[in-house]
């Protein structure tokens, strides 16, 4: 926060906070038709990229490398619906990124999230994910008793380089 005025020097500007919200997934429940898979880092790239003409193979890669780290594929009645990879250690472990089918409006973007949240195994039963505030997964999160654990705020040169409803950035990247 401390960057801001820098930041809007450059040109940027602070459209929403980024929740880093963790939780017991043992208190989520996959929504119905929804399954999660493991895949490998070229299959969730190559899904991502044919869903948003970005390729981050060598992303994927990376965090695949990380500890725990696995690529997923959360599918909708059969049909792949988000890909991403989850990973970490210790209170860091969950997803990292999940890109989205174009189809997926608010019920999919929301579901995605809780499918594979849900289908974790992590030890001591906790995850986390980073996401923007107005993200659908947001609220069912909370209510479930996730917590916000800390906070960044999302700054751009325009609101739309990100969907803060569909989008399940790495803090990284975002």
């Amino acid at each position: 926060m401390r960057a801001l005025p820098l930041y809007a020097r450059h040109g940027l500007d602070a459209w929403w906070p980024l929740l880093y919200l963790s939780g017991d997934v043992t208190a989520l429940r996959a929504p119905a038709g929804w399954a999660v898979a493991h895949g490998s880092p070229g299959e969730v790239a190559g899904l991502e990229r044919e869903w948003t003409g970005v390729d981050r193979t060598a992303d994927h890669e990376a965090w695949a490398a990380r500890p725990a780290g696995q690529p997923v594929v959360a599918g909708r009645d059969g049909e792949a619906a988000a890909a991403g990879t989850v990973a970490g250690a210790g209170t860091e472990y969950g997803i990292v990124h999940l890109a989205l089918a174009p189809g997926c409006g608010d019920a999919g973007a929301r579901d995605a999230v809780l499918a594979v949240l849900a289908s974790l195994d992590p030890p001591g039963g906790r995850a986390r994910v980073c996401l923007p505030a107005p993200h659908p997964a947001a609220r069912p999160l909370l209510t479930a008793g996730w917590r916000n654990e800390d906070l960044d705020l999302y700054m751009a040169t325009e609101p739309g380089l990100l969907d803060p409803r569909r989008a399940v950035p790495s803090p990284g990247l975002a």
